[in-house]
């Protein structure tokens, strides 16, 4: 999710400022405006540079940054800002930028910022306040595209940071001031990004737990009026939930809200995006909560199927894998496959994507046609008496490094193993079944993520 927009000046902001460090009313005076984000002049696109020169600029600003003294100043503000806008001016270098960040512990200095800022009382003046957004303006934008700066974040504690604030009872008071939005809005965003990139990471989940992410989600957004809020808040609570916890999200009103966006990207949407999130951040959401088996009824309920069917025929391989990888969550209900089969078009996407040049696709459609279709191993006859038996490990894709030791292990001490990053050939879920029926032992690698992969579920069905 990126953002967009116009902000006002600290002086339009009156509420208690700061994380519960001050109790200040602000004082109101005559000051300008904030900037948009986004360039609108012609002369501020028209020159562009390469990527060793934008990157060599973005090290020039942090390195004058790391001399700073006062953060509260408009040098600062003008660094930021500047910093801010190459997001907008170079699109197609935005990754490169957003890794360039993180190699260069720019996080360390943006969590650094933000807590001072927060010590100070972010409405204070403008010389806090947009330092401030655009602190929170480079987060929220570089890290939906940058995995490695996400997790330079995640480690520099910025969870602590933009946790703090959707719980700041302030600023729950006052959403409506387009300021104090900006600040929970952006703040939600930058977790939510944070999800997609960091949940292998051992600091991820004590981070959230450690800022009650989940309890202030539950509390104060999952149920708002505010729709972009409860939006964004119901795809991090899919995230960070585990598969017990699901239920949880059966009545919060979220699917029939997830998908009417999903609905809206697909055929009003600019750029197939709804209130800024794609149509691939959209579906991601729905699969995780598909693992519930009432949530999968309300999921077809709202009429998902026919929305996956135009992804699966869209001419991206992102939105082929993700709406193919929900329909094969959704199958493992029998009733649920029954209606699948009714949806027209949706088993002929299913049958193009599995011939897919896309792994991920590929992979996806043919385990959804596998399961949709009932498909079991045949047993051969000479199975058992003559085989030579092994331990089969079953796991998930994240747990790979640590599936490499044990495997290592397991050979040193004399078994004989197969695990799919050595010895798969053919159709992978054929591989799979032959190696489950002749394991003389089937070795689970148990985890959240294992509980939720339809991949793993169907090799253990």
């Amino acid at each position: 999710m990126r953002t967009g927009g116009r902000y006002a000046s600290a002086a339009d902001t009156c509420l208690p400022h700061g994380n519960g460090h001050t109790s200040d009313k602000m004082k109101i005076t005559s000051v300008p405006s904030a900037e948009a984000d986004q360039p609108h002049s012609v002369e501020e696109k028209k020159e562009k540079k390469d990527i060793s020169e934008i990157l060599k600029d973005v090290q020039t600003y942090i390195e004058e940054l790391d001399h700073t003294e006062d953060f509260c100043s408009e040098r600062c503000h003008t660094i930021l800002k500047t910093i801010s806008k190459f997001y907008w001016g170079y699109n197609e270098k935005r990754k490169d930028i957003g890794d360039k960040l993180a190699e260069l512990r720019y996080p360390s200095q943006l969590v650094k910022m933000l807590r001072i800022y927060n010590r100070e009382g972010v409405f204070k003046h403008d010389n806090v306040w947009f330092p401030t957004y655009y602190c929170l303006n480079i987060i929220w934008n570089f890290t939906d595209v940058s995995s490695e700066l996400c997790k330079e974040l995640v480690l520099n504690g910025i969870v602590e940071i933009v946790g703090s604030n959707i719980s700041h009872e302030p600023y729950l008071e006052n959403q409506t001031s387009q300021n104090v939005g900006f600040l929970l809005k952006s703040s939600l965003s930058i977790l939510h990004n944070l999800t997609k990139s960091t949940r292998e990471l051992p600091e991820f989940e004590k981070a959230f737990d450690r800022a009650k992410v989940k309890e202030t989600l539950l509390i104060n957004f999952l149920t708002s009026e505010n729709a972009f809020f409860k939006c964004v808040a119901t795809m991090i609570m899919t995230s960070i939930i585990t598969e017990e916890e699901n239920k949880m999200l059966e009545d919060t009103g979220a699917i029939p809200f997830i998908v009417s966006n999903l609905k809206s990207a697909i055929h009003t949407g600019l750029k197939r995006r709804s209130r800024g999130f794609s149509t691939i951040e959209l579906v991601d959401c729905l699969s995780h909560m598909a693992v519930n088996d009432k949530n999968k009824d309300t999921i077809v309920e709202e009429g998902a199927l026919a929305e996956f069917v135009n992804m699966m025929e869209y001419s991206d391989p992102d939105e082929n894998a993700v709406a193919a990888r929900t329909v094969w969550v959704l199958s493992f209900k029998k009733d649920i496959r029954e209606k699948i089969k009714a949806e027209k078009g949706l088993l002929e996407a299913l049958n193009k994507l599995k011939d897919s040049q896309d792994k991920n696709t590929r992979t996806s459609a043919e385990g959804a046609l596998w399961t949709i279709n009932e498909k079991q191993y045949e047993r051969k006859d000479d199975v058992g008496v003559t085989s030579k038996k092994h331990v089969f490990i079953s796991y998930d894709w994240g747990n790979q490094s640590m599936v490499k030791r044990i495997n290592r292990q397991l050979k040193e001490a004399g078994y004989r193993t197969w695990v799919d990053f050595e010895q798969m050939s053919g159709s992978t879920l054929e591989a799979m079944s032959e190696a489950v029926e002749n394991a003389a032992v089937v070795l689970i690698c148990l985890s959240e993520r294992y509980k939720q992969s339809p991949n793993c579920r169907t090799g253990m069905n």
